[in-house]
């Protein structure tokens, strides 16, 4: 099979010419929507609540209807914070549509 992938790597801090050194939180809605898109590791590096809050707001925004998200955090993120557990990351979650 042959597939049309197009792919669009960020990162705050880019270590390769092949990905987009940019602030996710600063990107506008673009003017499509993404089939899938793989937020690895990076939540849990977002300082505060507010900026955690809208950046799981933003992706929701940025996937089409029944689009994929791929989201992984340490485990260690919901099971030592005092701030969130399992139950309350999977309702805010759920609050934005993901």
């Amino acid at each position: 099979y042959k597939y049309n992938l197009q792919a669009r790597a960020l990162d705050l801090n880019a270590m390769s010419p092949r990905i987009e050194q940019s602030d996710f939180l600063e990107i506008p809605t673009p003017d499509h929507l993404y089939d899938v898109i793989v937020c690895s590791m990076v939540l849990n590096c977002v300082p505060r609540a507010n900026q955690r809050g809208e950046m799981v707001q933003k992706l929701s925004h940025f996937l089409r209807p029944g689009g994929l998200l791929f989201f992984t955090i340490p485990r260690t993120c919901l099971e030592l914070s005092p701030y969130i557990d399992r139950k309350t990351f999977v309702k805010m979650m759920k609050h934005v549509g993901l």
